[in-house]
């Protein structure tokens, strides 16, 4: 209520505890920053946090700030916790390699198995080789190469099945 101090002056006091800032608008918002996978360098356009964690990946343990701990995901997380609804967010590294393992057969390196984009994301990932159940066949071969080649398809008389996870 109101309190009358001089004619035409009113005073009114109110609890600090209901006055609370409104939501900020942004609209565009582009954050640069280090992850554990997605493209380098190319600008990619985020709905939602979500989308953010399966373009690039979740963000590292917090040690000092020194200890070259994954930025881009943490200040994406922080920009949608707080009404970020579009942001433009470009990785960038320094020296990222993409993680690659070589299969072996008795005869040597049988098939080199590449992630497909540079960073520690592609150290966890792990492969199950099993023999296969049914035989190999060739499906929509092509070669688009100037000179005449020579296709063996007896290889194995059974492939080899390949699973990732």
């Amino acid at each position: 209520m109101a309190e009358m101090i001089l004619p035409g002056v009113y005073i009114e006091v109110r609890p600090e505890g209901l006055i609370i800032p409104g939501r900020v608008t942004v609209g565009n918002l582009g954050v640069v920053g280090t992850a554990s996978k997605g493209e380098i360098g190319k600008p990619i356009v985020l709905g939602s946090y979500a989308q953010a964690r399966e373009v690039f990946g979740s963000y590292d343990l917090w040690i000092d700030g020194n200890s070259n701990e994954l930025t881009l995901v943490r200040a994406l997380e922080l920009a949608y916790a707080h009404g970020a609804t579009t942001v433009i967010a470009v990785r960038v590294a320094s020296g990222a390699k993409k993680s690659e393992y070589i299969v072996k057969s008795a005869s040597g390196d049988s098939v080199k198995l590449t992630a497909k984009s540079e960073g520690t994301w592609g150290d966890g990932l792990s492969i199950s080789i099993f023999d296969a159940t049914e035989d190999a066949f060739v499906e929509g071969e092509s070669h688009n190469g100037g000179a005449a080649i020579a296709l063996s398809r007896n290889l194995w008389s059974k492939m080899l099945a390949i699973a990732f996870w």
